[in-house]
């Protein structure tokens, strides 16, 4: 789906500046590539100016619907069990479980103490 410069305007409640993007032939593929110099050239006040151009760097109400993800920092931890195998040849299988669910419980205590710093 595909929004038009005006659509994209109005999410933002900056609408009243529409026929300066409009009188500057503006449209949603060109505004990706302004910098506060240009809009800054074409008459859009500071604050307006300040606002949109955050809206565009942090992707709140995207002007075009696009097939490009966006980039986000994953942590991945991988945990194992020392000599988990050999264990698991010990042991009666709900022991097993039992024993597993309290080292599933132990790392994400670790994990959750890790995100309260």
């Amino acid at each position: 789906m595909t929004t038009s410069i005006a659509d994209w305007l109005k999410q933002l409640d900056l609408e009243r500046y529409t026929a300066l993007f409009v009188d500057n032939e503006v449209d949603l593929q060109t505004l990706k590539v302004l910098s506060d110099a240009d809009l800054k050239e074409m008459g859009l006040p500071f604050g307006p100016r300040k606002r949109l151009l955050a809206a565009l760097q942090q992707g709140h109400g995207r002007p075009v619907a696009t097939p490009e993800g966006e980039r986000r920092q994953l942590t991945v931890l991988f945990c194992d069990m020392v000599g988990f195998t050999e264990l698991t040849l010990k042991v009666d299988p709900e022991l097993l479980q039992s024993i597993v669910r309290r080292y599933e419980e132990a790392c994400a205590a670790c994990i959750q103490h890790e995100n309260l710093r």
